[in-house]
């Protein structure tokens, strides 16, 4: 007997060990009992973590970027000429933690993680904005860093625990 003889109706539906997985309910037979997987819904499940890099670390992680390699160029753009090296140096140091922070939501991109990085955002915002009611020289530099911030812990606030409750 053939292969295909072998196989006969079976064919394409799984029953006979070749072609794609036999479905019921909705729900593929290969997903079953696999930890972290739903059985509701139609196609493959989604694990309960994500796959790939968050959105909100990558523009961190970019942010980072800019920060650790061009501190000059952001630091002329939003405040006065010269730029003095304490100024670099903060600003790397600031660059520093922003990539350690993409990193842990990269790891971590819901929970408790992820919340205390909002916190820390929202703290780093309230300095920012302590600091540019002191220092009219770096002012505008201080505004647009505490709204980068504040941007970063409303993306991260939550850590994706509104789209779970439901």
């Amino acid at each position: 007997m053939t292969v295909a003889g072998r196989m006969g109706d079976d064919c394409g539906r799984g029953n006979g060990g070749l072609g794609p997985p036999a479905r019921r309910g909705g729900v593929t037979r290969a997903l079953r009992g696999i930890p972290g997987r739903t059985r509701e819904g139609g196609g493959p499940a989604m694990a309960r973590r994500t796959r790939g890099f968050p959105a909100t670390a990558a523009v961190r992680a970019g942010w980072a970027a800019a920060l650790l390699l061009v501190p000059h160029r952001l630091l002329r753009a939003a405040g006065p000429a010269p730029v003095p090296a304490a100024a670099v140096a903060v600003a790397r140091v600031l660059g520093a933690r922003h990539l350690l922070q993409a990193a842990a939501g990269a790891w971590a991109p819901a929970g408790p993680v992820t919340r205390l990085g909002a916190v820390v955002d929202i703290l780093h915002t309230g300095s920012c904005v302590a600091f540019a009611a002191v220092s009219p020289r770096w002012r505008r530099a201080a505004l647009l860093d505490a709204l980068v911030e504040a941007g970063f812990a409303v993306a991260g606030g939550d850590g994706g625990t509104a789209r779970r409750r439901r």
